[in-house]
């Protein structure tokens, strides 16, 4: 069972990270920042997907991302984006992608 509730990155009194839920609730003691960053922002966005089962979001990203990849794949062999509603959606597509590789 995961630990409900927003959780937020602090820098502790010993120079480490640590991970807390409503800033009483330590979850855990990290030592690199970048690192709490991740897990807090990846844990954030798993529960507002599924809030009452982040884990399956998380272990669901990869499939969705190539679902993704493929669905653009599928539009832009059908000429979808000769459409109006398909040039939206494959517009939203490669919003969502370039944002899951950062760029």
């Amino acid at each position: 069972m995961f630990t409900p509730g927003e959780w937020k990155v602090k820098q502790s009194t010993s120079g480490r990270y640590d991970i807390e839920m409503d800033d009483n609730f330590l979850i855990a003691d990290v030592v690199n920042l970048a690192n709490a960053n991740l897990i807090v922002s990846a844990v954030n966005a798993c529960i507002k997907i599924n809030p009452d089962n982040p884990q399956a979001v998380a272990e669901s990203i990869k499939d969705m991302y190539e679902a993704l990849l493929s669905a653009l794949g599928t539009l832009v062999v059908l000429g979808i984006k000769d459409h109006s509603w398909g040039q939206e959606i494959q517009d939203n597509i490669h919003k969502a992608l370039s944002a899951a590789e950062g760029k």
